[in-house]
């Protein structure tokens, strides 16, 4: 009895586990992350996302989804490579102002084609290494020594070349711990703008005494390269004041430390580019030795004169020019909301497309061709009318008047005042 029993409460287990089994492998577990790395230069920022199970799919910076991605290819971990000046990477400082790191959002797509709801995102920080300045690497300052100009050439003969070296020694040193960075903040200072709302553009430096800087050269672009627009020209001076005016000096630190603070601002109008939430701003610092030359730019000069004037200029040399970098997300949402509702709002459905017969017998014409042609058929139609019109009064006119004509002359020939009398017929009565 009992082990009769006991092998079919085996088989109904055994007969369970396998149709249980296939919905359990049905329902898959997602792929997930399990690990992020990253590294970063002063040029370029690398993710690396670890995988629990083997990635097909994309993963790319959020807002780029086609000029900024990689694709796995199967492996446990997929690696990007990002600039640091594009692709929605954005420079943030610590709060003394003595570290910089790079900040970017990642979407990671499970499938290679469709967007789901098993898809993630992450925020990924960099801290960039101590010895890290944000300027291509072939303009360091530690690494250029600094050229004297014809005033300190002429007078290089009095000095012994140890003690000029160690001069030059001094000079650099200091700089190789300088610090150039670029803030864009709105009112929140949350990364996120909206079109139109106030918004400052910050370039600091922290530098030794002695040291000056000129913002020059202002460019924005949409971080893929595909749309830009100049701000600023080499001189400094605004391309269009409504976008962004001349950054005017806001803060000059005079203390005894040996680095600094110098703060160069202006606040604008938040823009951004048509199809892109990311708005980068790309500038040009000028290190001068001690103040910059600043320029007139409401002076009308030309720019042979402005160039020759640079040349000749001894006082505030320009001993190095970094670049300085940032961007910002800009949201429109008055914009994409009105967008949605004209489309919304439309009670028209869309026109199917038209199928043109294929061979001899299409025919296109352009639009303005189109309405020329139509006019000149309604001016002949209007023409046709006129003239079908004129002929027909014409017509009436002239049978009215051989009428009127042919009762006249009925009239005078039978009247007996014109000497005329009616001939009766005359009929015989045969008797």
């Amino acid at each position: 009895m009992f082990p009769r029993n006991g092998a079919l409460s085996l088989c109904v287990v055994l007969s369970c586990m396998v149709c249980v089994q296939p919905e359990q492998n049905g329902r898959r577990k997602p792929n997930s992350v399990v690990g992020v790395n990253t590294t970063c230069t002063a040029d370029t920022l690398t993710v690396k996302i670890l995988m629990e199970q083997p990635f097909q799919g994309l993963l790319y910076a959020r807002g780029f989804p086609l000029e900024c991605r990689v694709q796995g290819i199967g492996g446990t971990d997929v690696t990007l490579h990002l600039p640091a000046t594009g692709c929605g990477v954005r420079v943030i400082p610590s709060k003394d102002a003595l570290a910089l790191a790079y900040t970017v959002v990642m979407d990671i797509q499970i499938d290679r084609h469709l967007q789901q709801a098993a898809d993630q995102q992450r925020t990924i920080t960099c801290r960039l290494p101590a010895d890290s300045l944000l300027l291509s690497p072939s303009l360091t300052l530690a690494q250029e020594p600094l050229h004297p100009s014809a005033r300190v050439a002429r007078k290089k003969a009095d000095i012994p070349s140890t003690e000029f070296h160690q001069q030059n020694t001094v000079l650099t040193t200091p700089l190789g711990q300088s610090r150039v960075w670029m803030e864009i903040k709105g009112q929140s200072n949350s990364g996120q703008v909206s079109v139109g709302e106030e918004t400052s553009l910050l370039v600091k430096a922290l530098l030794p005494a002695g040291f000056g800087t000129h913002v020059t050269d202002c460019v924005a672009h949409d971080g893929a390269g595909e749309s830009s627009q100049h701000l600023l020209d080499e001189w400094g001076c605004p391309i269009d004041e409504q976008i962004l005016p001349a950054l005017q000096p806001l803060l000059h630190d005079d203390s005894s430390s040996k680095l600094r603070l110098q703060v160069a601002g202006a606040t604008f109008a938040a823009f951004k580019f048509p199809d892109r939430n990311n708005l980068h701003l790309r500038c040009t610092l000028q290190i001068c030795r001690g103040s910059c030359t600043k320029r007139n730019c409401n002076s009308v000069v030309s720019s042979n004169s402005r160039i020759s004037r640079k040349l000749k200029d001894e006082e505030g040399e320009v001993i190095s020019q970094l670049e300085v970098f940032n961007s910002v997300e800009v949201l429109a949402p008055g914009i994409e909301l009105d967008d949605v509702d004209s489309q919304l709002n439309s009670d028209e459905l869309p026109e199917p497309p038209l199928r043109l017969p294929h061979g001899d017998r299409a025919f296109c014409l352009s639009p303005p061709k189109m309405a020329l042609a139509f006019g000149v058929l309604g001016l002949v139609f209007v023409c046709a009318v006129a003239v079908a019109l004129y002929t027909l009064l014409k017509g009436r006119h002239h049978y009215h008047s051989k009428v009127h004509l042919g009762e006249e002359t009925l009239i005078v020939q039978d009247s007996p005042f014109m000497g005329h009398r009616i001939q009766w017929p005359h009929i015989r009565v045969m008797h």
